[in-house]
């Protein structure tokens, strides 16, 4: 048990605060403009923090079908076992922040029903990337009391910073997001910035900095 909870703290401050942050950079830089790049990254990230802590016992795998037609964004296992689950969410449109809890609440639910056929799995994780004028901020207690006591929710508003202050440069963010996804798909395609990430760009992603 005590090996359990400590490796369940690990991989708990890994996401909550380093891969918070590289995911921010990400999307701020717009690395991340689709789920399926959000997945990408999130994967890539997972897999180094299990090499580089000698944890190779631990194996990522992406779109993991569980449940009947239920299928994990992300899952993790230690060996056979199951221990993490990830559900990653892209809000692509600005939105209030209840449209937001609206829209992530199906993940929510399907992370539960996979904590409780899966005996095994450890924690879950429900990863947010958001644009609002206002911060998610689920409480613990809130958590608790939906039913979520398991699962943490890992947020990035494009629009605030967790302080509550409004992201300098956003105006500009939000226009040539709006060019990337939804004008021309052609321009994205050629950005060699936005090219699939690798283990270089893992390891040297701290190098980046906010423009």
């Amino acid at each position: 048990m005590a090996v359990a909870l400590k490796e369940i703290r690990k991989i708990n401050g890994f996401v909550k605060r380093r891969m918070k942050r590289l995911l921010e950079k990400d999307f701020i830089k717009l690395r991340i403009c689709s789920e399926r790049d959000l997945n990408r990254r999130v994967c890539g990230y997972l897999e180094d923090f299990f090499q580089k802590k000698s944890r190779g016992h631990n194996t990522v795998r992406c779109e993991r079908r569980l449940l009947g037609n239920k299928i994990a964004d992300i899952a993790v296992y230690s060996g056979p076992r199951l221990r993490h689950v990830f559900e990653l969410k892209l809000l692509k449109r600005p939105r209030p922040i209840n449209r937001v809890k609206q829209d992530i609440a199906k993940d929510l639910k399907k992370l539960n029903k996979f904590g409780e056929q899966y005996p095994s799995i450890r924690h879950s994780f429900a990863i947010v990337l958001y644009d609002s004028i206002d911060l998610l901020r689920y409480t613990a207690r809130e958590q608790r009391a939906e039913g979520f006591g398991r699962v943490s929710i890992i947020e990035v508003n494009a629009q605030q910073l967790q302080t509550g202050r409004h992201r300098k440069g956003y105006s500009n963010w939000r226009k040539k997001f709006d060019e990337f996804v939804f004008g021309d798909k052609t321009t994205r395609a050629n950005d060699k910035e936005l090219a699939p990430l690798n283990r270089r760009q893992v390891v040297n992603i701290d190098e980046i900095e906010f423009a």
